[in-house]
């Protein structure tokens, strides 16, 4: 096994041996909303992976301004719940919306939803400080007034009491910290760790009040989210199944078997993960061996934005004279990317070939100073907004590591170069299948991009399922029965 398959197991084992499951603070159990953020620190401190996202504070101030005036009105409609009514459904998309002809879409619940006649509120949390605007969904309502509106009531009623956790509190998490520390050899922040679980049972005490007055109003007989273990939708998916209703997660990206939000021991199924997940094919439940959902709970829905966008996609800057070899980057393996990039323009023929690079939208702002090789390079680094579907319609191969961005590409017929970095274990079954290449190092994937590899049309159909918009409509008509509101 790779480092970072064998210390994500190992961290599962550990969790299990040392009865984490059980913590609790404020009266409630808490492991939940660590587990995954903690194996990202120890993962980085043992230099198996870098942050998964970019820093906000490297945004420029155009960026972290509020709602603009002229957007006021439209805000205000949204964020208050007076007139909200009872529907079948419930949708949480991700925060991070994509551009569709003018306005803003969720590309993971967005398509799914629209395709339903069922009714339903899309109930949306700010994304780094804002909302897009303009918004696809009428049947949008946010989330933030309600959410501050119950932190103020927390503030006011527990403020006076001090440090809501106790010295107990922080006692145990330095123990099982420490014991964290000694079985990986890791070194934590334990002051992180206890501010991040502080702002845990925050965020859990005042999304409870939230969503049981969301719930009182609407009576939703399921609900539709995307990440579930995000703060926000572990709150939704507890509260949902003490009352009864079913919670529905749509895929949004990658998971296997490295992914620890989507594995856990043999027999744990947490009160917080979803009932249902509707993947992008069987391919994702077959490589998720821990995977606490069976094959009846976890049906091949499929992509629809990734059905809809590809028959749409423009290529972006043709360039007829040389083939494109586009790197896929995101924030825990930019480093290794930028480098293998940067090694790469230096051995291609530059009559015969061009090297682009895509961050992350996340990992973008402040490119240039985390990664000075590659802005000094002759790397063509695209800076500007640019759909992933569109640099894929111009470019001849890809280079990536386990972003499901790499796996979008082969439905675009490209050539495909898994560099091994931290987390590329996840390709391994199309590695194994000859499906990609698996390189080491720019000579490799030089050597790589003069095969030609490609899955076959059966490869491609179990990693993305195809009538996503069809069968999600089967799925939910089978799950709550037909729209009664």
């Amino acid at each position: 096994m790779t480092p970072l398959q064998t210390a994500h197991d190992a961290f599962i084992a550990h969790e299990e041996a040392h009865d984490l499951w059980s913590l609790t603070a404020y009266r409630r159990p808490y492991w939940h909303f660590l587990r995954y953020e903690v194996f990202g620190w120890i993962a980085q401190a043992l230099g198996l992976q870098g942050r998964r996202h970019g820093d906000f504070a490297d945004k420029p101030w155009r960026e972290k301004l509020a709602i603009h005036p002229r957007r006021w009105p439209a805000t205000a409609r949204r964020a208050h719940w007076r007139d909200l009514r009872p529907v079948d459904l419930l949708v949480l998309p991700h925060p991070r919306y994509v551009p569709l002809d003018g306005t803003w879409i969720c590309p993971y619940t967005g398509p799914l939803a629209e395709g339903l006649p069922h009714s339903r509120y899309v109930v949306k949390d700010l994304y780094e400080g804002r909302h897009p605007h303009p918004l696809v969904a009428a049947d949008l309502r946010y989330l933030e007034w309600a959410r501050r509106a119950a932190e103020l009531g927390f503030l006011a009623r527990d403020a006076w009491r001090g440090a809501w956790l106790t010295k107990q509190d922080r006692a145990t998490l330095d123990g099982w910290v420490g014991d964290l520390e000694r079985a990986f050899g890791a070194s934590l922040d334990h002051d992180k760790v206890f501010a991040f679980l502080r702002k845990s049972i925050r965020n859990d005490l005042t999304l409870e009040k939230v969503y049981h007055r969301l719930f009182d109003k609407t009576r939703p007989r399921a609900i539709v989210l995307a990440v579930h273990y995000t703060h926000r939708n572990l709150a939704m998916t507890r509260i949902a199944k003490a009352r009864g209703i079913p919670v529905v997660e749509v895929q949004h990206g990658f998971f296997g078997a490295s992914h620890l939000a989507y594995n856990t021991a043999p027999g744990r199924r947490p009160e917080s993960f979803p009932d249902y997940l509707a993947t992008f094919g069987d391919f994702w439940r077959e490589t998720t061996p821990g995977l606490p959902l069976g094959p009846e709970r976890t049906p091949a829905v499929g992509f629809a934005w990734l059905e809809r966008e590809q028959a749409r996609a423009t290529p972006d800057a043709p360039d007829p004279a040389r083939r494109t070899v586009l790197f896929v980057s995101q924030g825990t393996v930019a480093e290794a990317l930028a480098e293998a990039a940067v090694a790469l323009s230096r051995r291609l023929d530059p009559a015969r070939w061009r090297v682009r690079f895509k961050h992350h939208p996340s990992d973008l702002s402040g490119w240039r100073a985390r990664y000075p090789a590659l802005a000094a390079s002759a790397v063509e680094v695209i800076e500007r907004p640019l759909g992933i579907y569109d640099a894929f319609a111009a470019a001849d191969a890809q280079v990536g590591v386990y972003s499901t961005a790499v796996y979008e590409g082969l439905a675009f017929g490209l050539r495909t170069c898994v560099l091994t970095a931290p987390g590329y274990e996840g390709m391994l079954p199309l590695i194994d299948a000859g499906v990609v290449a698996r390189c080491d190092d720019a000579a490799d994937i030089a050597a790589a991009l003069e095969s030609d590899v490609r899955p076959t049309a059966e490869q491609l159909g179990r990693i993305w399922q195809p009538g996503a918009v069809g069968r999600f409509r089967d799925f939910i008509g089978e799950l709550i029965g037909p729209p009664t509101r």
